[in-house]
């Protein structure tokens, strides 16, 4: 009976530790002074801003910061924000609502994610928070796409990558093919006449044009000549002939 009674009392002790344990309030991770809840209540503020705007909003809006950005808080931040919202304005169709908020932390930076339902496609706002004092260091809005669009843009891209690696290749063996041809046609380019060798036969030939060489120089002398004496021009004058005395 003792035996029983004793167990008893611990079960019954058992069931008030487990009663405790599970009564005690679970601490929430803090990310700086501000909790999941905050960061999430604040990533759905700039997404209502967001998603209540059109196309023409977005342009007023990236005009405003193009010219005060500098001037606001964050600033350039939401310059280029914007810049990745006009995709979503113009791609993804009708908002919808939100997704599951999720918050990551790894090494000194803090990650924030709130998915955005459209009826075409979805998208999701990331934050980047610095994890030392929680400073905004960045924001985009990205495209989710599946799967199946995410094989096809890598195949394409693999396809491209192949084509221009085979493209290149083409144009340097066309390159090097070319190395044979350049010394035949520099060699045609520098070729010069090759001398005439006197023999019994030209003898006689080489003679009479080294002698009409000659004529012609001693003609255009002496034509000079007498044009330097006479006052006169080479052209009023031909000589024909020359004797030698």
């Amino acid at each position: 009976m003792k035996k029983k009674l004793l167990f008893f009392t611990c079960c019954i002790l058992c069931m008030f530790l487990l009663t405790a344990c599970g009564g005690a309030k679970v601490e929430e991770e803090m990310y700086g002074d501000m909790t999941a809840a905050d960061l999430e209540q604040r990533a759905i503020g700039l997404a209502d801003e967001l998603t209540s705007m059109n196309s023409q909003d977005v342009i007023q809006a990236q005009l405003y910061y193009s010219m005060y950005g500098s001037q606001e808080e964050n600033g350039e931040l939401f310059s280029a924000l914007l810049d990745d919202w006009t995709e979503v304005v113009t791609t993804c169709g009708e908002f919808q609502g939100y997704g599951d908020f999720s918050v990551e932390k790894s090494g000194k930076t803090v990650t924030a994610k709130l998915p955005i339902n459209y009826s075409k496609r979805d998208a999701e706002l990331v934050f980047v928070y610095n994890a030392h004092d929680m400073t905004l260091t960045a924001v985009n809005a990205n495209m989710i796409y599946t799967t199946g669009e995410i094989m096809k843009k890598a195949g394409l891209n693999t396809v491209m990558g192949i084509g221009t690696v085979f493209v290149i290749l083409i144009l340097i063996s066309v390159l090097i093919s070319c190395f044979s041809i350049i010394p035949k046609l520099e060699e045609s380019f520098n070729k010069k006449e090759e001398p005439v060798v006197a023999s019994p036969e030209n003898l006689e030939q080489i003679r009479s044009e080294e002698a009409n060489e000659d004529e012609g120089e001693l003609i255009a002398v002496i034509a000079a000549a007498i044009a330097a004496s006479t006052g006169t021009s080479t052209d009023s004058f031909v000589v024909r002939s020359i004797r030698r005395i």
